[in-house]
């Protein structure tokens, strides 16, 4: 899905983004929507519980009060998450 698709889809709503295809600034072009919900926290709690490689948070209304994410597993991997992304644990 798009991400054009994406915001059709699910407006005013955050949404976790195992993303297949980034442009060069780094947003999201294309990929799979995981989770969606209105509520930021209630992505982070499902984020909390994958796997995926490459994953993206992302808020399709207007700007939102909290920043968006953009994810590698590799970067997770090298520090405790509650070091990296404040506010998660």
């Amino acid at each position: 899905m798009t991400w054009e698709e994406m915001k059709r889809h699910y407006p005013d709503a955050w949404l976790l983004i195992d993303f297949s295809e980034l442009d060069a600034t780094l947003q999201v072009v294309q990929g799979e929507v995981i989770a969606h919900a209105p509520h930021k926290t209630d992505i982070d709690t499902e984020l909390l519980e994958l796997e995926h490689e490459r994953i993206a948070i992302e808020f399709t209304g207007a700007t939102p009060e909290e920043p968006a994410y953009l994810l590698w597993s590799s970067i997770i991997e090298q520090c405790a998450m509650s070091y990296c992304i404040p506010g998660w644990l």
